[in-house]
């Protein structure tokens, strides 16, 4: 029975975002894919791809290239045209629909590999991309952090307005 010295509590307007819950976990993997990502680039871009030692060892064309050599075909293939720059993009931008439509674990996973994606792109030469989708996705997590935080801090409103006091 509500109590007449009391007005009624209303429930406080939810902050406008996405409409995903991602916790904890659906906010820090994607983040730390995307430093690994981040680094990882850079060092593929900075001790393999642009040293002209690496480039005239792997152009002589002996007989047996290394592992080295194939690599490095393989990075600079990769980012022609800025393949994993658009590739990262499209995934980061899946993810904040999914996450905007209220299926966290898609978008989450979608953020997930779309992020380091987009930073391996942005840092291998296909920055426009890249770093729209990273900063893209980085937003949506960080609103759906945010409601989340919102909506806890609630609940742990509502839960100590309820409790009786002595």
């Amino acid at each position: 029975m509500p109590d007449p010295e009391r007005p009624p509590q209303t429930d406080p307007a939810p902050p406008s975002g996405p409409a995903g819950s991602i916790g904890r976990a659906g906010f820090w993997l994607p983040l730390a894919a995307l430093v690994v990502a981040a680094a990882g680039a850079a060092w593929l871009r900075f001790s393999l791809v642009e040293p002209a030692a690496v480039a005239q060892a792997c152009a002589t064309g002996s007989e047996q290239r290394d592992l080295l050599c194939s690599l490095r075909d393989a990075v600079i293939s990769a980012f022609q045209q800025q393949r994993l720059s658009w590739s990262g993009l499209a995934l980061a931008t899946a993810g904040a629909l999914l996450l905007w439509r209220g299926r966290s674990v898609g978008g989450v996973v979608a953020l997930g590999f779309g992020l380091p994606l987009a930073a391996a792109g942005a840092i291998l030469y296909g920055p426009e991309p890249g770093v729209a989708a990273v900063l893209g996705g980085v937003w949506v997590l960080s609103s759906c952090r945010r409601r989340d935080v919102a909506a806890e801090a609630a609940a742990m409103a509502s839960a100590s307005a309820e409790k009786p006091r002595a």
